[in-house]
């Protein structure tokens, strides 16, 4: 945590809001806590995966079976234990799972009950807010999110379910606007991350396409070259 004097991320560098901040949120807490990573993330997994069995709990006919089977296919990952890289893509996909698992609980749910199911939809919003300033391509969680609110709105109908889908809308935003509050009060930047200004997408585009030779693989652009654009 920041303080007046300090910025929430550090000092301010040329790669700090390269990616959004929530994957560095949690090695900076496993460390402090001293929680080895891979224990942290798998134990994250196994939590998303037991929401599955209730999630679908009524397609499940409460059969013991079918529950430990649906969460030991949905706990299994294989590439997790032997992952030698400390990459967001091993909390990206439990994220995933919880938010996928969630929109699915509530479509089922929906014309089941007098009330929407407010705890799941809470759950898939705040899963789907956390997993967008996590890594950006997690974007696309937006679409099946879209495809639960218009199956809503054919379903229930505007009347009954605006309320609950302006709930999710807020707490799925919730996540992003206080990463760039954050980062607007410590930097003077508003936003979860540099690639989504235009002015830094910008000059990005024009130093790849100044390059006077081919360079290697991921290098933008080499020294030479930035020193002209930027005489």
């Amino acid at each position: 945590a920041g303080s007046p004097s300090r910025p929430w991320l550090g000092e301010y560098g040329p790669h700090l809001l390269a990616k959004p901040p929530l994957y560095s949120c949690v090695l900076a807490m496993c460390h402090g806590v001293g929680i080895p990573l891979r224990t942290f993330e798998y134990a994250l997994l196994c939590a998303g995966a037991l929401l599955v069995p209730f999630a679908f709990r009524i397609r499940l006919n409460r059969s013991p079976v079918l529950f430990i089977g649906c969460v030991l296919m949905n706990a299994f990952n294989p590439f997790l234990p032997m992952q030698p890289r400390i990459i967001r893509n091993n909390l990206c996909s439990t994220l995933t799972l919880v938010c996928l698992t969630a929109l699915m609980a509530v479509s089922l749910r929906a014309t089941k009950a007098r009330r929407l199911p407010g705890g799941w939809l809470a759950a898939g919003a705040l899963a789907l807010g956390c997993a967008l300033v996590t890594r950006e391509e997690c974007a696309w969680l937006l679409c099946p999110a879209a495809v639960l609110a218009a199956y809503l709105l054919v379903t229930v109908g505007l009347r009954k379910s605006w309320l609950y889908l302006a709930g999710f809308a807020a707490i799925a935003s919730l996540p992003t606007l206080v990463v760039s509050a954050l980062n607007d009060q410590s930097y003077g930047y508003f936003g979860s991350s540099l690639r989504a200004d235009k002015e830094f997408a910008a000059c990005y585009k024009t130093l790849a396409r100044s390059a006077s030779h081919e360079l290697p693989p991921f290098v933008v652009s080499d020294a030479e070259t930035r020193e002209e654009l930027y005489a």
